[in-house]
């Protein structure tokens, strides 16, 4: 099971609104299955779309940033930088997602610029489907890079659901996640 760490990170630039709710939640949601680190976010703070925050240690924080569906606010594409560098990217639905869904599914990355790209999801909760991590880690550098990202994931039945999550702006809400989780592969 791949593990999850919230990431967000400085107050540059950016100013709290209604998304705080949804964050703190979302941080809420993510707890039991992150470290067992502080589980309240210092603050949201909001870019664009993203919300984001940080958590925990000062001097080795965890950092997660989230932005909603375009279809449906109530699922966010969730991105997390760990502490020791540990990145993890999920599917976070605010109850559940209304279809069934299998412990370990393909989802399709979609991007204009980008050819499709499968990968595997798990779904940890009914209302959470991680990522593969491995996988991720070199591909969210030019995702990041993107204007949208869509991701289609398949019901257990057959039917495909689309989402699509604005990226950018994000220099500011995932700079930590860009320094401390993909600074290795954007600079050899």
């Amino acid at each position: 099971m791949y593990g999850f760490r919230p990431f967000l990170n400085f107050k540059v630039g950016a100013r709290p609104n209604s998304r705080s709710g949804v964050m703190l939640a979302v941080v809420l949601l993510l707890s039991p299955i992150c470290t067992a680190t502080s589980i309240y976010a210092d603050q949201t703070y909001v870019q664009g779309s993203w919300a984001y925050t940080q958590r925990g240690d000062p001097d080795s924080p965890e950092h997660m940033g989230a932005t909603p569906s375009i279809e449906d606010a109530d699922t966010w594409l969730v991105v997390a930088c760990s502490a020791d560098g540990r990145l993890s990217v999920a599917l976070v639905q605010a109850t559940r997602f209304q279809f069934p869904i299998g412990f370990s599914s393909t989802l399709i990355l979609r991007s204009v610029h980008l050819p499709d790209l499968p990968v595997t999801g798990k779904s940890i909760h009914a209302n959470l489907i991680t990522l593969d991590p491995a996988v991720m880690r070199h591909v969210l550098p030019l995702l990041l890079e993107q204007n949208q990202l869509g991701i289609s994931v398949p019901e257990t039945g057959g039917a495909i659901h689309d989402y699509t999550f604005s990226m950018r702006p994000n220099d500011v809400a995932l700079a930590p996640v860009r320094a401390r989780c993909l600074e290795l592969l954007e600079h050899p």
